[in-house]
Protein backbone atom coordinates (compact mmCIF):
# COMPACT_ATOMS: atom_id res chain seq x y z
CA UNK A 1 0.00 0.00 0.00
CA UNK A 2 2.86 2.38 0.75
CA UNK A 3 4.39 1.80 -2.68
CA UNK A 4 1.05 2.48 -4.36
CA UNK A 5 0.70 5.74 -2.44
CA UNK A 6 4.21 6.81 -3.43
CA UNK A 7 3.53 6.07 -7.09
CA UNK A 8 0.26 7.99 -6.97
CA UNK A 9 1.98 10.96 -5.34
CA UNK A 10 4.55 10.97 -8.13
CA UNK A 11 1.94 10.78 -10.90
CA UNK A 12 -0.68 13.19 -9.56
CA UNK A 13 -0.77 16.82 -10.68
CA UNK A 14 -0.50 19.24 -7.77
CA UNK A 15 -3.09 21.94 -8.67
CA UNK A 16 -1.60 24.96 -6.88
CA UNK A 17 1.94 24.27 -8.04
CA UNK A 18 0.88 23.62 -11.65
CA UNK A 19 -1.39 26.72 -11.79
CA UNK A 20 1.29 28.93 -10.26
CA UNK A 21 3.94 27.71 -12.68
CA UNK A 22 1.64 28.29 -15.68
CA UNK A 23 0.73 31.79 -14.44
CA UNK A 24 4.38 32.78 -13.97
CA UNK A 25 5.32 31.35 -17.37
CA UNK A 26 2.41 33.14 -19.09
CA UNK A 27 3.08 36.52 -17.44
CA UNK A 28 6.80 36.35 -18.25
CA UNK A 29 6.09 35.39 -21.86
CA UNK A 30 3.41 38.08 -22.26
CA UNK A 31 5.60 40.83 -20.75
CA UNK A 32 8.55 39.81 -22.92
CA UNK A 33 6.38 39.82 -26.02
CA UNK A 34 4.76 43.19 -25.27
CA UNK A 35 8.06 44.90 -24.48
CA UNK A 36 9.87 43.42 -27.47
CA UNK A 37 7.05 43.93 -29.97
CA UNK A 38 6.39 47.50 -28.80
CA UNK A 39 10.06 48.37 -29.22
CA UNK A 40 10.16 46.82 -32.69
CA UNK A 41 6.95 48.62 -33.70
CA UNK A 42 8.23 51.98 -32.42
CA UNK A 43 11.52 51.59 -34.30
CA UNK A 44 10.07 50.37 -37.58
CA UNK A 45 6.91 52.50 -37.76
CA UNK A 46 7.16 55.23 -40.41
CA UNK A 47 3.92 56.99 -39.49
CA UNK A 48 1.05 56.91 -37.04
CA UNK A 49 -1.05 54.85 -39.45
CA UNK A 50 1.83 52.39 -39.86
CA UNK A 51 2.19 52.11 -36.05
CA UNK A 52 -1.54 51.38 -35.72
CA UNK A 53 -1.29 48.57 -38.28
CA UNK A 54 1.73 47.12 -36.48
CA UNK A 55 -0.06 47.24 -33.12
CA UNK A 56 -3.13 45.55 -34.65
CA UNK A 57 -0.99 42.83 -36.22
CA UNK A 58 0.91 42.44 -32.97
CA UNK A 59 -2.39 41.93 -31.08
CA UNK A 60 -3.58 39.32 -33.59
CA UNK A 61 -0.26 37.45 -33.39
CA UNK A 62 -0.45 37.56 -29.58
CA UNK A 63 -4.00 36.15 -29.59
CA UNK A 64 -3.07 33.40 -32.04
CA UNK A 65 0.12 32.57 -30.15
CA UNK A 66 -1.54 32.38 -26.74
CA UNK A 67 -4.41 30.34 -28.22
CA UNK A 68 -1.98 27.78 -29.61
CA UNK A 69 -0.06 27.80 -26.33
CA UNK A 70 -3.23 27.25 -24.30
CA UNK A 71 -4.25 24.42 -26.62
CA UNK A 72 -0.89 22.67 -26.22
CA UNK A 73 -0.86 23.10 -22.42
CA UNK A 74 -4.47 21.97 -22.06
CA UNK A 75 -3.83 18.96 -24.30
CA UNK A 76 -0.78 17.94 -22.28
CA UNK A 77 -2.66 18.32 -18.98
CA UNK A 78 -5.74 16.44 -20.21
CA UNK A 79 -3.61 13.60 -21.59
CA UNK A 80 -1.82 13.34 -18.26
CA UNK A 81 -5.14 13.49 -16.41
CA UNK A 82 -6.52 10.70 -18.60
CA UNK A 83 -3.47 8.56 -17.89
CA UNK A 84 -3.89 9.20 -14.17
CA UNK A 85 -7.55 8.19 -14.36
CA UNK A 86 -6.65 4.98 -16.18
CA UNK A 87 -3.90 4.28 -13.66
CA UNK A 88 -6.24 4.91 -10.71
CA UNK A 89 -8.90 2.68 -12.28
CA UNK A 90 -6.40 -0.16 -12.57
CA UNK A 91 -5.24 0.35 -8.99
CA UNK A 92 -8.83 0.52 -7.73
CA UNK A 93 -9.73 -2.73 -9.48
CA UNK A 94 -6.59 -4.35 -8.08
CA UNK A 95 -7.49 -3.24 -4.55
CA UNK A 96 -11.09 -4.44 -4.95
CA UNK A 97 -9.91 -7.85 -6.10
CA UNK A 98 -7.48 -8.04 -3.17
CA UNK A 99 -10.20 -7.03 -0.71
CA UNK A 100 -12.56 -9.61 -2.19
CA UNK A 101 -9.96 -12.35 -1.79
CA UNK A 102 -9.15 -11.26 1.75
CA UNK A 103 -12.86 -11.21 2.64
CA UNK A 104 -13.37 -14.66 1.10
CA UNK A 105 -10.44 -15.97 3.13
CA UNK A 106 -11.84 -14.40 6.28
CA UNK A 107 -15.25 -16.01 5.84
CA UNK A 108 -13.66 -19.33 4.92
CA UNK A 109 -11.73 -19.21 8.20
CA UNK A 110 -14.92 -18.28 10.06
CA UNK A 111 -16.85 -21.19 8.53
CA UNK A 112 -13.97 -23.55 9.37
CA UNK A 113 -14.13 -22.25 12.95
CA UNK A 114 -17.86 -23.07 13.06
CA UNK A 115 -17.25 -26.52 11.59
CA UNK A 116 -14.86 -27.24 14.46
CA UNK A 117 -17.46 -26.14 17.00
CA UNK A 118 -20.16 -28.37 15.47
CA UNK A 119 -17.74 -31.31 15.38
CA UNK A 120 -17.15 -30.86 19.11
CA UNK A 121 -20.92 -31.05 19.66
CA UNK A 122 -21.09 -34.23 17.59
CA UNK A 123 -18.17 -35.66 19.58
CA UNK A 124 -19.89 -34.92 22.88
CA UNK A 125 -23.05 -36.68 21.78
CA UNK A 126 -21.05 -39.63 20.41
CA UNK A 127 -19.43 -40.02 23.82
CA UNK A 128 -22.85 -39.86 25.44
CA UNK A 129 -24.05 -42.73 23.23
CA UNK A 130 -21.24 -44.91 24.54
CA UNK A 131 -22.12 -44.30 28.18
CA UNK A 132 -23.27 -47.62 29.71
CA UNK A 133 -25.68 -45.86 32.10
CA UNK A 134 -27.35 -43.73 29.43
CA UNK A 135 -31.08 -44.45 29.14
CA UNK A 136 -33.05 -44.89 25.96
CA UNK A 137 -34.39 -41.32 26.02
CA UNK A 138 -30.88 -39.93 26.54
CA UNK A 139 -29.53 -42.01 23.69
CA UNK A 140 -32.37 -40.91 21.43
CA UNK A 141 -31.73 -37.23 22.20
CA UNK A 142 -27.99 -37.71 21.64
CA UNK A 143 -28.64 -39.45 18.32
CA UNK A 144 -30.96 -36.64 17.22
CA UNK A 145 -28.36 -34.06 18.26
CA UNK A 146 -25.72 -35.91 16.24
CA UNK A 147 -28.02 -36.05 13.23
CA UNK A 148 -28.60 -32.31 13.54
CA UNK A 149 -24.86 -31.71 13.86
CA UNK A 150 -24.18 -33.70 10.68
CA UNK A 151 -26.85 -31.74 8.82
CA UNK A 152 -25.18 -28.52 9.95
CA UNK A 153 -21.74 -29.82 8.97
CA UNK A 154 -23.05 -30.59 5.50
CA UNK A 155 -24.50 -27.08 5.24
CA UNK A 156 -21.23 -25.52 6.39
CA UNK A 157 -19.29 -27.63 3.90
CA UNK A 158 -21.63 -26.48 1.14
CA UNK A 159 -21.12 -22.91 2.32
CA UNK A 160 -17.36 -23.29 1.85
CA UNK A 161 -17.82 -24.63 -1.68
CA UNK A 162 -20.17 -21.82 -2.72
CA UNK A 163 -18.38 -19.06 -0.83
CA UNK A 164 -17.12 -17.24 -3.92
CA UNK A 165 -20.39 -17.47 -5.83
CA UNK A 166 -23.03 -16.24 -3.39
CA UNK A 167 -23.63 -12.99 -1.58
CA UNK A 168 -25.46 -14.28 1.48
CA UNK A 169 -25.22 -17.41 3.62
CA UNK A 170 -28.68 -18.75 2.91
CA UNK A 171 -32.32 -18.09 2.16
CA UNK A 172 -34.60 -16.85 4.93
CA UNK A 173 -37.75 -18.82 5.69
CA UNK A 174 -40.31 -18.37 8.43
CA UNK A 175 -39.61 -20.51 11.48
CA UNK A 176 -40.57 -20.66 15.14
CA UNK A 177 -37.65 -18.88 16.79
CA UNK A 178 -38.36 -20.37 20.22
CA UNK A 179 -38.10 -23.91 18.89
CA UNK A 180 -34.90 -23.10 16.97
CA UNK A 181 -33.28 -21.48 20.02
CA UNK A 182 -34.33 -24.32 22.33
CA UNK A 183 -32.75 -26.87 20.00
CA UNK A 184 -29.58 -24.76 19.61
CA UNK A 185 -29.25 -24.41 23.39
CA UNK A 186 -29.65 -28.16 23.84
CA UNK A 187 -26.93 -28.74 21.25
CA UNK A 188 -24.60 -26.23 22.92
CA UNK A 189 -25.14 -27.83 26.35
CA UNK A 190 -23.45 -30.99 25.04
CA UNK A 191 -20.29 -29.13 23.97
CA UNK A 192 -17.36 -30.02 26.20
CA UNK A 193 -16.68 -26.33 26.95
CA UNK A 194 -20.31 -25.75 28.05
CA UNK A 195 -21.45 -28.99 29.68
CA UNK A 196 -20.23 -28.03 33.19
CA UNK A 197 -21.89 -24.60 33.08
CA UNK A 198 -25.38 -23.87 34.40
CA UNK A 199 -27.38 -22.98 31.29
CA UNK A 200 -30.90 -21.54 31.48
CA UNK A 201 -33.27 -20.35 28.78
CA UNK A 202 -35.87 -17.63 29.32
CA UNK A 203 -38.29 -17.36 26.43
CA UNK A 204 -41.81 -16.10 25.99
CA UNK A 205 -44.48 -17.22 23.59
CA UNK A 206 -43.80 -18.60 20.12
CA UNK A 207 -42.29 -16.12 17.67
CA UNK A 208 -42.47 -16.67 13.93
CA UNK A 209 -39.53 -15.03 12.22
CA UNK A 210 -37.92 -15.10 8.75
CA UNK A 211 -34.56 -16.71 9.42
CA UNK A 212 -31.73 -18.96 8.34
CA UNK A 213 -31.90 -21.42 11.23
CA UNK A 214 -28.41 -22.81 10.62
CA UNK A 215 -27.00 -19.32 11.07
CA UNK A 216 -29.04 -18.90 14.26
CA UNK A 217 -27.59 -22.21 15.52
CA UNK A 218 -24.02 -21.09 14.76
CA UNK A 219 -24.58 -17.68 16.32
CA UNK A 220 -25.93 -19.11 19.59
CA UNK A 221 -23.23 -21.76 19.75
CA UNK A 222 -20.48 -19.15 19.37
CA UNK A 223 -22.04 -16.82 21.95
CA UNK A 224 -22.51 -19.64 24.45
CA UNK A 225 -18.96 -20.89 23.90
CA UNK A 226 -17.65 -17.38 24.54
CA UNK A 227 -19.77 -17.15 27.70
CA UNK A 228 -18.51 -20.54 28.89
CA UNK A 229 -14.89 -19.51 28.30
CA UNK A 230 -15.48 -16.23 30.14
CA UNK A 231 -16.70 -18.13 33.22
CA UNK A 232 -13.93 -20.70 33.13
CA UNK A 233 -16.35 -23.40 32.00
CA UNK A 234 -18.11 -23.48 35.39
CA UNK A 235 -20.28 -20.37 35.47
CA UNK A 236 -23.82 -19.30 34.65
CA UNK A 237 -25.09 -18.77 31.12
CA UNK A 238 -28.54 -17.38 30.48
CA UNK A 239 -30.20 -17.14 27.07
CA UNK A 240 -33.10 -14.69 26.89
CA UNK A 241 -35.61 -13.92 24.18
CA UNK A 242 -37.55 -10.66 24.16
CA UNK A 243 -39.65 -9.08 21.45
CA UNK A 244 -41.73 -6.07 20.52
CA UNK A 245 -43.86 -5.15 17.53
CA UNK A 246 -40.92 -4.76 15.15
CA UNK A 247 -37.95 -6.74 16.46
CA UNK A 248 -36.93 -9.85 18.34
CA UNK A 249 -33.86 -9.87 20.58
CA UNK A 250 -31.71 -12.89 21.43
CA UNK A 251 -29.47 -12.24 24.42
CA UNK A 252 -26.73 -14.39 25.94
CA UNK A 253 -25.64 -13.38 29.47
CA UNK A 254 -22.87 -14.73 31.71
CA UNK A 255 -21.45 -14.08 35.16
CA UNK A 256 -17.85 -13.81 34.04
CA UNK A 257 -15.54 -10.82 34.46
CA UNK A 258 -17.18 -8.89 31.62
CA UNK A 259 -15.57 -7.00 28.74
CA UNK A 260 -13.51 -3.82 29.26
CA UNK A 261 -15.16 -0.72 27.83
CA UNK A 262 -12.22 -0.01 25.52
CA UNK A 263 -12.48 -3.50 23.97
CA UNK A 264 -16.22 -3.50 23.20
CA UNK A 265 -15.73 -2.28 19.63
CA UNK A 266 -12.58 -4.27 18.87
CA UNK A 267 -14.06 -7.64 19.84
CA UNK A 268 -16.05 -7.71 16.59
CA UNK A 269 -12.92 -7.21 14.47
CA UNK A 270 -11.64 -10.30 12.63
CA UNK A 271 -8.89 -12.19 14.51
CA UNK A 272 -9.19 -10.04 17.64
CA UNK A 273 -9.09 -12.27 20.72
CA UNK A 274 -8.15 -12.10 24.38
CA UNK A 275 -7.80 -15.88 24.65
CA UNK A 276 -4.31 -17.41 24.56
CA UNK A 277 -5.33 -19.94 21.91
CA UNK A 278 -8.32 -18.12 20.40
CA UNK A 279 -8.77 -17.41 16.70
CA UNK A 280 -10.91 -14.28 16.98
CA UNK A 281 -13.55 -15.58 14.55
CA UNK A 282 -16.50 -16.49 16.78
CA UNK A 283 -17.95 -12.98 16.97
CA UNK A 284 -17.31 -12.50 13.24
CA UNK A 285 -19.73 -15.39 12.72
CA UNK A 286 -22.22 -13.72 15.06
CA UNK A 287 -22.04 -10.49 13.08
CA UNK A 288 -22.42 -12.40 9.80
CA UNK A 289 -25.63 -13.92 11.18
CA UNK A 290 -26.96 -10.52 12.25
CA UNK A 291 -26.10 -8.97 8.88
CA UNK A 292 -27.71 -11.85 6.96
CA UNK A 293 -30.95 -11.16 8.84
CA UNK A 294 -30.61 -7.36 8.41
CA UNK A 295 -30.21 -7.08 12.16
CA UNK A 296 -27.57 -5.84 14.57
CA UNK A 297 -25.41 -7.07 17.43
CA UNK A 298 -24.26 -5.22 20.53
CA UNK A 299 -22.48 -5.97 23.79
CA UNK A 300 -23.28 -4.53 27.21
CA UNK A 301 -22.94 -5.30 30.92
CA UNK A 302 -25.15 -8.15 32.13
CA UNK A 303 -27.17 -8.04 35.33
CA UNK A 304 -25.48 -11.38 36.14
CA UNK A 305 -22.22 -9.46 36.54
CA UNK A 306 -20.49 -10.40 33.29
CA UNK A 307 -21.06 -9.62 29.63
CA UNK A 308 -24.24 -9.78 27.59
CA UNK A 309 -24.59 -9.94 23.81
CA UNK A 310 -27.82 -8.86 22.16
CA UNK A 311 -28.67 -9.80 18.58
CA UNK A 312 -31.61 -7.76 17.33
CA UNK A 313 -33.57 -9.27 14.40
CA UNK A 314 -36.43 -7.62 12.47
CA UNK A 315 -39.77 -9.40 12.45
CA UNK A 316 -40.26 -8.67 8.74
CA UNK A 317 -37.60 -9.71 6.21
CA UNK A 318 -36.10 -6.75 4.37
CA UNK A 319 -35.34 -6.74 0.66
CA UNK A 320 -31.70 -7.55 -0.17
Amino acid sequence: MKKITEVLDERLVRPHAAAGLLAVFYVALAVAYIVTSSHVAAVTAQSVEHLERLERAKGIVFALGTGVLFYVVALVLLIRLRRQQDFLAVQRNTILVSEHRALAGLFAASVAHDINNVMMVARGNAELLTEPMAGADTRQRAAEAMRRAFVELAALSQRLMTLGRENHPGALSERDLIAVVERAVQLARRHERVRRCTVTLKAGKDVLLPMDELLIDRMLLNLMLNAADATGGLGKIEVRLTSDAETVCIEVHDNGPGIPEEAKEAIFDPFYTSKPHGLGLGLVSVRVCADAHHGSVEVFESDLGGAAFRVRLPRVAKAA
